[in-house]
């Protein structure tokens, strides 16, 4: 049973480092922001990292939840293909 243990926190913190890898080469983060928001540790990890990290975030709103006061984001918009597209042109440097 131990072995199992430090296998899956080894898994996780693989996770972990690969979530930050890929934050890191990142123009911006969209991030779908819903009533679990809150409770979900690995999405608010990532939320958090992009924010120190100086990347610029972009909240779509799915279910008009209400925006967490510690969520620093670059543009809340709405589910709507038409409004991701112009926050992530407004808000993301081109490459």
């Amino acid at each position: 049973i131990h072995e199992r243990l430090v296998g899956s926190e080894m898994c996780i913190r693989d996770r972990y480092k690969k979530m930050q890898r890929n934050i890191n080469a990142s123009d911006c983060i969209i991030l779908l922001l819903d009533k679990s928001f809150m409770k979900n540790d690995r999405i608010r990890f990532e939320a958090d990292y992009a924010a120190a990290a100086g990347k610029p975030i972009i909240v779509v709103n799915t279910d008009d939840s209400e925006m967490p006061e510690e969520l620093h984001c670059a543009a809340e918009v709405n589910f709507s293909a038409e409004e991701i597209f112009c926050a992530v042109r407004q808000h993301c440097r081109s490459k």
